[in-house]
């Protein structure tokens, strides 16, 4: 349970971190069969699938190394879903953004992998 509510917190540091940037939250955990979007948002024209990855300290690695091959597969699965759901986004230049949490510490990288 200690996880989830790690994960929960890291979730709306970034949220509020996207919203102090520009970005309009469309969705949060959007579920499918292939897994699930942390955070959906839109700044401009662009349509960003953000993956947030939270940790208490560094002795695992960087957050960011979590999300692998196998996660990125999952992760564009999972949005081909969500544009399938919501074809008013289909025209929309997409991408997919990593999030990292650490204690006090966030960092945006934004196009962390492509499809």
């Amino acid at each position: 349970m200690h996880n989830k509510k790690v994960g929960a917190q890291g979730e709306q540091r970034a949220c509020e971190y996207l919203e102090q940037k520009g970005y309009s939250i469309l969705h949060r955990n959007f579920r499918t069969p292939y897994g699930e979007i942390d955070i959906i948002a839109q700044k401009g024209q662009m349509l960003c699938f953000v993956e947030v990855k939270t940790r208490n300290s560094s002795a695992y690695g960087a957050p960011r190394l979590a999300v692998d091959k196998r996660k990125q597969q999952h992760l564009i699965a999972a949005a081909q879903v969500f544009l399938q759901q919501n074809e008013g986004f289909l025209q929309m230049p997409c991408r997919f953004d990593v999030i990292e949490c650490m204690k006090n510490d966030l960092q945006h990288i934004p196009d962390a992998f492509r499809v």
